[in-house]
Order: C-alpha cells, then structure tokens, then sequence
C-alpha cells in the first residue's frame, strides 16, 4: 500500500459507505420501493438492498485482513493485532491501518 490518493479511497471507503448508508437509509429504501414494482429485480433491492453494502463492507475487512497478514514489513504480533482489531473495529481500523503500513511506502 502507498499513500496516494487510490488507496485512500480505498481505506476510508467502507466508512464512507456506510455513514452514507445510515444518513440516507429512508431515501434510499423509498427510492427502491418506489421502483419495486417495475421488475423483481427493484423489489430485491428495496427489502435487500442494505446487504449489498454489508458485502461489499465485509469483502473490504476480508482483504485488508489478508493484507495485515502478509504483511511482513510487521511482526506476527502486529499482523495479528490488526487483524483482530479489524474484526473488532471495523471501518475505523481501515484508515489507521493504511495510514501505518503506507508509512515505509
């Protein structure tokens, strides 16, 4: 990981993602439901919709576990540590690990 700008996104996305999820959480169902009636695959979404961004959330943490592990610029410790503080913290742990691991970058 480097720090530009690519990988800032990448790390601050799923914060992003869902500060937006939960500020916009009523529009985004009426938008959905609102177009349910159009096809199936609108109606999936109106009653589903926040678990896609669940996965998309839990397929980030997935990866940047399996980044903390390889890792080998940390110690096992640390490798270990970060990996369970992204379980235990979830989207805030992302910016703080790209921020330490970019740092020799």
């Amino acid at each position: 990981m480097k720090r530009t700008l690519p990988w800032a996104v990448v790390a601050l996305a799923p914060l992003v993602l869902l500060l937006l999820t939960v500020t916009f959480d009523s529009a985004v169902t009426q938008f959905f439901a609102s177009h349910a009636s159009h096809s199936a695959g609108a109606a999936f979404l109106a009653k589903y919709w926040w678990s896609f961004v669940f996965g998309v959330v839990a397929l980030h943490f997935i990866w940047f576990i399996l980044a903390a592990l390889r890792n080998r610029s940390l110690s096992l410790t640390a490798r270990l540590l970060w990996s369970v503080a992204f379980v235990a913290l979830g989207p805030v742990v992302a910016p703080a690990y790209w921020w330490v691991a970019s740092r020799g970058a």
